[in-house]
């Protein structure tokens, strides 16, 4: 890898998104206490698939609704009942062992069925029906003599109405701790029930509820404020009753309600002072019809050990308000779930540390999948984000199950979403500057090696064209079938070859391989070659002085300690006398025209340039008519196939002996080579090729 490419793929890593995706989790460390605000109905949403996947069980039974459904209507008349049918149903219903009875009606307004209300309504009756009625006592009464002594709980309706006042009478509840009052659901008034109802009471209750913004009941509030006091909702007054307590303690710090005391038992709440209710199916054994319960259909002992909270259901007379387990639910059974709730210790709880949780394992999994997510492809990211999500809802539904807690896994999960998108967005917007990078930097490589090819390209012109056209050597007599090829490895090459006339009889030819290969090879071989023909043409002593002359040269010109091997030749063409030197190269060889292929070893030395003043042996041989001398490079034997095996010298010799009997040096030149690039097929050529051929005959 080159400079510019280096530095392309280092400032890349600079450039990558983990410390933009670290700066961004930190303002995302606040999405558990700003998501509640901007977007309240996420959490209430996650919130209800906790309880609709698990719903509270119904161990026990502790709350009896007497029903005033249709039949009861269909059978009594319509409502409003008289006073004096209450007064019967709240008898029975005390008479079967309810320890308290809440009546989840509104009573302010005196009874139609009175006797002086008939009297008022009918202005035509006779005076003496008129007195007779008038000395009746009224239904509101006959009702308050009759329920007071059993045990009672009226409901109440706080009212934010100018006209409205706070109830007159005090508070069953007694504040423990600082007053809690700006925490509670608060109002400026109410509305009571008919008075003597009211104090024939053993308790009044309120019955306000405050649905979320999606119409839904999750919390039923435990007291409420009113004016300047706190009162308990109907619910809890029941319980006090049932209790058999004259008052309740309220526990409360500066963060709120803290819980209530009843008797020896104790209430957690919410420090708004509600109840956030673990809501069960509604179940059909809760309800009882009214009808049943005036008709005597039940035992004296059915409501045993069970409070009974007494409603209407009828068709238009009761409110049904969505609830997390289902779509509607009638108000009086979600008194009667509150009811439950207190009394089982089912209410479901955020606890004040769960922001802080869920902040600190926002920064857990966020932190991780920064770091671990770096440099991971988006389908790596998506499965980083995926898996700690699953996880992380997994256990949360598991604490919902085991301990009640509500812990919203909204932040973490959109937070680390955000985190996976921006990851996944950067890391593209990385990668494309970091391609642009190594584009620019291969563009410029490209320009750079396309320059570099050129250069290599013309010194490969230059090369070849310093070799002599084995088809013209100046003054080779007709008797004399010269040729040659060379081919590189690469653009250039370190083999040689040159043959030329020394005079007008003898023909000096050489080949050789420098050790080592392309350019500095290529430069060594152009060297050597042309100190080789300068020897060749002034040396006087013959092919021994030549040799030893050209090794001399070549060796002072030689700072990186290269060698050449070689095999140098005079040829007498008039005679066919051979006169041969072989610094360390293969031996030519030499077929006859009836005769097999032979090598023409020699003593030899070593290559040229490798021990000063060595003196070479000459060789002699004496061709005969038709003889051919072919001489090769290393790179002929020791090409290599696909399946590394080398070409060798006997394959040469199968070559030489399949050929024609007066075949043309050219065509044994190219047919040789043909023959080893057909051995190495696709393999890259593993060295230089050079291949030289001389037929002698004599002249005429």
């Amino acid at each position: 890898m080159n400079a510019p490419t280096a530095r392309a793929v280092k400032s890349g890593n600079w450039l990558t998104p983990r410390w933009p995706a670290l700066m961004l989790l930190m303002p995302l460390l606040l999405l558990p206490w700003i998501l509640p605000t901007a977007w309240p109905g996420l959490a209430n949403g996650i919130f209800d698939l906790y309880q609709r996947l698990h719903p509270r069980p119904l161990e026990r039974l502790p709350v009896v609704i007497i029903d005033i459904d249709e039949a009861s209507l269909k059978a009594i008349g319509q409502w409003p009942w008289p006073r004096t049918e209450l007064a019967a149903l709240v008898e029975k219903a005390a008479a079967a062992g309810a320890l308290a009875i809440g009546l989840d009606i509104l009573m302010p307004e005196a009874d139609r069925y009175s006797p002086a209300q008939l009297v008022a309504r009918y202005p035509g009756l006779d005076v003496d029906m008129r007195s007779q009625l008038a000395a009746l006592p009224n239904n509101d009464d006959l009702f308050a003599i009759r329920m007071f002594t059993l045990p009672v709980v009226v409901g109440r309706a706080g009212l934010n109405d100018p006209m409205a006042q706070p109830p007159d009478k005090p508070s069953t509840v007694q504040i423990n701790g600082p007053p809690p009052h700006n925490h509670l659901l608060s109002f400026s008034g109410h509305l009571a029930n008919v008075e003597s109802i009211d104090i024939a009471a053993q308790g009044h209750g309120f019955l306000n509820n405050q649905p979320g913004p999606d119409g839904a009941i999750r919390t039923v509030p435990a007291v409420v404020r009113v004016g300047a006091e706190i009162y308990p909702s109907l619910s809890v007054e029941v319980l006090r009753v049932a209790l058999g307590q004259q008052n309740m303690r309220l526990d409360s710090d500066a963060d709120g309600v803290v819980g209530m005391h009843i008797g020896q038992s104790f209430l957690p709440l919410d420090a708004n002072g509600k109840v956030r209710l673990h809501f069960s199916p509604s179940d059909p054994r809760r309800w009882v019809s009214a009808l049943d319960v005036l008709e005597d259909k039940i035992s004296d002992k059915d409501f045993a050990d069970q409070v009974v909270l007494i409603g209407a259901t009828g068709l238009g007379l009761h409110d049904t308000p969505p609830t997390p387990v289902s779509a509607a639910m009638d108000g009086i059974e979600i008194q009667a779930q509150m009811i439950e709730n207190l009394l089982g210790e089912h209410r479901l709880v955020r606890p004040p540390w769960a922001r802080w949780a869920e902040a600190g394992l926002l920064l857990l999994l966020g932190g991780f999948l920064v770091l671990a997510g770096r440099d991971a492809t988006p389908w790596r990211l998506a499965a980083i984000y995926v898996v700690p999500a699953a996880l992380t809802l997994g256990l949360f539904i598991a604490l919902f199950v085991r301990d009640r807690l509500l812990l919203d896994p909204s932040p973490v999960l959109l937070g680390n979403g955000l985190l996976t998108a921006f990851l996944i967005s950067t890391g593209y917007s990385h990668a494309n500057r970091l391609k642009r990078a190594l584009d620019r930097a291969l563009a410029r490589e490209k320009l750079e090696t396309a320059r570099m090819g050129g250069e290599l390209n013309a010194a490969r012109e230059i090369q070849l064209g310093i070799l002599p056209d084995p088809k013209d050597i100046a003054g080779c007599p007709d008797n004399l079938d010269f040729h040659a090829v060379l081919e590189p490895a690469r653009e250039v090459g370190g083999d040689l070859y040159d043959a030329f006339m020394v005079d007008d009889r003898q023909l000096f030819f050489l080949i050789g391989d420098v050790s080592g290969k392309g350019v500095g090879a290529s430069l060594f071989m152009a060297l050597s070659k042309a100190l080789c023909k300068s020897a060749a043409l002034r040396g006087d002593g013959g092919l021994a002085e030549m040799i030893s002359v050209a090794s001399g040269e070549i060796a002072r010109e030689n700072p990186a300690m290269l060698f050449v091997t070689a095999v140098a030749g005079l040829l007498d063409t008039t005679t066919g006398r051979l006169q041969y030197c072989n610094a360390g190269h293969d031996a030519p060889l030499l077929l006859g025209p009836d005769q097999p292929a032979r090598s023409l070893e020699s003593a030899g030395g070593p290559p040229l340039c490798v021990l000063e003043d060595f003196p070479y042996p000459i060789e002699e041989a004496q061709l005969n008519s038709g003889d051919l001398l072919v001489l090769f490079t290393d790179g002929v034997t020791e090409a290599r196939g696909g399946d590394q095996v080398l070409f060798g010298a006997d394959r040469i010799s199968t070559y030489l002996q399949g050929l024609e009997r007066n075949a043309a040096a050219e065509v044994v030149c190219t047919g040789l080579l043909q023959a080893v690039n057909h051995f190495t097929g696709d393999a890259p050529a593993f060295d230089d090729v050079a291949i030289m051929a001389l037929r002698w005959r004599p002249a005429p």
